[in-house]
């Protein structure tokens, strides 16, 4: 496989402001926290490289292939408000997150982990709905 063949994000590094704007206005477009598509595949280079320069990691988050109840793509590492699918069952909604499902049997595997439990969930029975990710929301300070 290719580089172009994969979606992804890249986590940005914090700049000596602690925030992730690349020029001197805090308030910029450019404080986002990731990069998405064409422009992360094209900088991923420069953040390895400057990442061994200062010692921090890269981190190269993957696109599920699921989308939310609202359209958006699932990244790993992305919190999700989740719901049951099926309306007859008991209608319990909990926060979980998109992470690796690792077995020896499965390459690779997207499935919700809901942390309080230490459950796994497939998201084929699940209504989601992306309300953050693990770097800017604490999952334990979410409730709804």
């Amino acid at each position: 496989m290719k580089l172009k063949d994969f979606d992804f994000r890249i986590l940005k590094h914090k700049n000596e402001r602690e925030n992730y704007a690349s020029c001197n206005n805090d308030e910029c477009v450019c404080n986002s926290a990731f990069l998405y598509g064409d422009e992360a595949k094209f900088r991923l280079g420069e953040f390895i490289l400057s990442g061994e320069k200062t010692g921090q990691e890269t981190q190269v988050e993957l696109y599920t292939g699921i989308k939310d109840s609202c359209g958006n793509k699932i990244y790993e590492k992305d919190i999700l408000k989740v719901s049951n699918k099926i309306k007859d069952e008991e209608d319990e909604e909990f926060v979980a997150i998109a992470k690796k499902y690792t077995d020896d049997s499965i390459p690779l595997y997207f499935m919700l982990y809901e942390p309080n439990r230490k459950n796994w969930y497939d998201f084929e029975y699940y209504e989601t709905e992306i309300i953050g990710n693990i770097h800017e929301v604490e999952i334990g300070k979410v409730y709804f």
